[in-house]
């Protein structure tokens, strides 16, 4: 999130920008630390929350 194109700053912004549609989404989070209370509504779709690794296993 945020240093790519169509990234974003916060994980909070991201699912703000959630389309409520059937399509699974994901959103890719960067390694850091993430200091934010984030609420989802529901989506009518799976969300995948992605987690940077070099685990190719994980």
């Amino acid at each position: 999130m945020g240093a790519f194109k169509d990234s974003f700053r916060t994980l909070a912004e991201a699912v703000a920008q959630l389309p409520n549609t059937t399509a699974e989404q994901t959103i890719f989070l960067f390694p850091g630390v993430y200091h934010e209370q984030v609420f989802i509504t529901p989506l009518m779709g799976p969300l995948v929350l992605q987690g940077y690794t070099c685990n190719t296993e994980s």
